[in-house]
């Protein structure tokens, strides 16, 4: 198999595609202890799935790169799989963060900063609430009352 040149069009060696150097990175992050990255991959129990280890299948699963999008997961803790990879832009990479808080609040999670942006409320209201004893849940459910105050106010 060595020596073996891919048949997918994909690898060319100056202009390789995007989706492509997505994933010989993610391979590289994974399965290299020479890789920089690899503590936080590899090194922590990050895998690739076997199906994902042929670049077609991988192209076949994930179709083509949107621009101005890379490859991320939506566990954060899981492996590089179909079911858990999708194309995300930069700014939903930062919302699915490790170091993100989550919160989950009527059925729904997402990381603090969003709740923040959707129910206008500042970080720091929300960690002075946290502070004077308040539970994230009643935090939350006040933001999204004042919220829909304003919301019918300027009906």
């Amino acid at each position: 198999m060595r020596g073996k040149k891919p048949v997918h069009g994909h690898a060319r060696k100056k202009a390789a595609s995007r989706e492509y150097k997505s994933w010989m990175h993610m391979k590289y992050r994974c399965m290299n202890p020479n890789s920089e990255s690899y503590a936080e991959y590899g090194g922590r129990g990050i895998t690739v799935c076997d199906e994902w280890l042929d670049f077609k299948n991988f192209l076949r699963d994930m179709g083509p790169r949107p621009p101005g999008h890379t490859l991320d997961r939506r566990d954060v803790n899981g492996p590089y799989t179909k079911e858990n990879c999708k194309w995300s832009s930069s700014y939903e990479q930062s919302q699915n963060r490790r170091i993100a808080r989550r919160i989950e609040f009527q059925g729904e999670t997402k990381n603090l900063s969003e709740w923040c942006r959707l129910l206008k409320l500042t970080r720091r209201h929300f960690y002075r609430s946290l502070d004077r004893g308040e539970t994230e849940q009643e935090i939350l459910l006040k933001a999204q009352v004042r919220a829909s105050h304003k919301t019918e106010a300027a009906s």
